[in-house]
């Protein structure tokens, strides 16, 4: 499989865009990313499944080797790439967060590149710092649909901001999310500069006294099922109890019990009801922004948040998690029953990374503290260049990057090249550390590396906002400040391997095991409205996705 996907990226590399097909006889296109959702999930959850995700396993065409073809698997770089058809390294995503060595500051994915920071910078409509598309580079899917033709609407609305906006691209119509200050939705006032009235209940300043939060009960019940596994695993996050019932809408009993908005808010969050909120509103949007009902096609982009922020509490083989996709499969059912009334519908669905199971229960899995990582490195580089020099010599510790402090190394009278090579040395000996890989060895540019993993590292590398050395842990080892739950961003295929379903008229059915990557979204998604981004995308329409009755001559 290594060696077809490294063939594939090649293919990638070197196509140019490719020529648009005859447009599509679809009025609205609906892109549903459910923020994590490993390879597999779907159908080893099947048989308890009946509503809209079963509906994208029996009607859908299913590409089971989809991968994330870059190592960034986190929630911003995942939604980026597979609207854009471009790797972090060309889109500019590389993470939800990165560090800028020159400001000295962290910079968030969704920042606003106006200026201002902290409470000078531009605000939310709820009064939180403004989330914008201005990190992403390039155009997107949105946006070519809006060169190509000004009467589409492109609408996006999700669980979290980044996966809203990143998706949404530079021209919206309109992009909200939900808030977990409010527990309603928001959106940034230069996108929507008034929340429209016939959302009013999804903005209220009371929601808890709105009809609609009404309908969420005051904890999250469910039955247990006996062949899935226990409720209560030691390492489950106890923050809203390791078993049913959780915490809704009513505060748990007892001392301390917040039941203020935000408290609320963060509850709502960590259950399937997110997801409830987000497809009300997405079908809301449906309705009264009149989506799919002339000539000129629509863009609606719904981002599900709800089995990522449980995934993360409880792990994905967990009773919760279960619950979120049979819940969610309900609640989509009926969001695409209402999308189809509007007309031809293109439907897809797809995800943003996978996990790793808690670690606990995986079998030669490791739970490593990430704390002492920054001062272990800290400690290397001082005991090398301590007498040429005071530190810090580490400026930030993002993740798996890190950036060098420029002004310690001159200092030190180095170079961050001469730095990180030396660094290089240490961090490879350390036992969690499986490879690393400097600036200068992702910045080359010949043909793309036979190396998978130097390739994978390569989509994600970023002058000027990745670091100056990137960390690749050791597979199954999860480099974490919890001591419960569970995360992804490794490159390794339980991270990067996500399902690709497509599901529109005149579209084949069935299981397909041909190479897909998520950048290969995007441009699959144009070459169904007869369009084609005019520069090089990273991915290619994928042949098999096309309407039976409009394969390309010679096919």
């Amino acid at each position: 499989m290594r060696r077809a996907l490294l063939a594939a990226l090649v293919a990638g590399l070197l196509a140019a865009a490719t020529p648009a097909t005859a447009p599509r006889a679809v009025s609205l296109v609906v892109v549903i990313v459910v923020d994590q959702l490993p390879a597999g999930k779907l159908e080893q959850v099947e048989s308890r499944l009946s509503g809209g995700l079963r509906r994208f396993l029996k009607e859908g065409r299913r590409y089971t080797r989809c991968e994330h073809a870059h190592a960034a698997t986190e929630t911003a770089p995942g939604h980026a790439t597979l609207l854009s058809g471009l790797y972090p390294s060309h889109n500019g995503i590389v993470a939800n967060d990165w560090h800028d060595v020159t400001a000295h500051r962290d910079v968030y994915c969704a920042a606003s590149a106006s200026g201002g920071e902290g409470a000078a910078g531009p605000r939310n409509h709820d009064g939180t710092r403004a989330a914008t598309a201005d990190q992403l580079d390039g155009e997107n899917l949105a946006d070519l649909m809006k060169r190509f033709d000004p009467k589409s609407r492109v609408w996006s609305v999700a669980g979290k901001d980044r996966s809203a906006v990143l998706t949404a691209g530079h021209h919206p119509d309109g992009v909200f999310w939900f808030s977990q200050k409010t527990g309603g939705f928001t959106a940034n006032p230069a996108v929507v500069r008034e929340l429209p009235s016939w959302g009013a209940e999804f903005w209220a300043a009371d929601l808890a006294a709105t009809k609609l939060y009404r309908r969420l009960p005051d904890q999250w019940t469910y039955a247990l099922r006996g062949d899935w596994g226990p409720d209560d695993v030691a390492t489950e996050s106890p923050t809203y109890s390791r078993v049913s019932p959780h915490p809704l809408m009513a505060a748990a009993p007892g001392a301390g019990a917040d039941d203020t908005a935000a408290a609320r808010a963060r509850r709502i969050f960590t259950s399937p009801w997110v997801d409830w909120l987000t497809l009300q509103l997405a079908g809301r949007i449906l309705e009264r922004a009149g989506l799919g009902d002339d000539a000129s096609p629509d863009l609606l982009i719904v981002g599900l948040s709800g089995a990522d922020a449980v995934g993360h509490s409880y792990g994905p083989d967990s009773q919760e998690y279960l619950d979120v996709l049979i819940h969610l499969d309900g609640w989509l059912g009926d969001f695409m029953d209402a999308a189809r009334r509007r007309g031809p519908v293109l439907f897809a669905l797809s995800a943003d990374h996978g996990v790793l199971p808690l670690p606990e229960r995986v079998p030669g899995a490791r739970r490593i503290p990430d704390q002492e990582l920054p001062a272990r490195l800290e400690k290397a580089a001082a005991a090398r260049w301590s007498g040429r020099g005071a530190g810090p010599f580490i400026e930030a510790f993002n993740g798996t990057d890190v950036y060098l402090d420029r002004r310690a190394l001159d200092r030190a009278g180095l170079t961050p090249a001469e730095a990180a090579e030396a660094l290089k040395a240490d961090l490879s000996s350390w036992p969690e550390v499986a490879r690393v890989y400097t600036a200068a060895d992702l910045s080359k540019e010949p043909a793309p590396s036979d190396d998978l993993y130097v390739t994978l590292y390569r989509n994600r590398y970023r002058a000027g906002r990745s670091g100056d050395l990137s960390l690749q842990p050791c597979e199954k080892c999860l480099i974490t400040s919890r001591s419960e739950g569970t995360s992804h961003g490794s490159p390794y295929d339980y991270d990067r391997d996500v399902p690709m379903i497509l599901l529109g008229p005149g579209l084949r059915a069935g299981r397909d095991d041909a190479e897909c990557r998520t950048v290969d979204l995007a441009p699959t998604l144009a070459a169904w409205l007869g369009l084609a981004f005019s520069d090089r995308r990273d991915g290619r329409p994928l042949p098999s996705a096309l309407p039976v009755d409009s394969a390309p001559p010679g096919k």
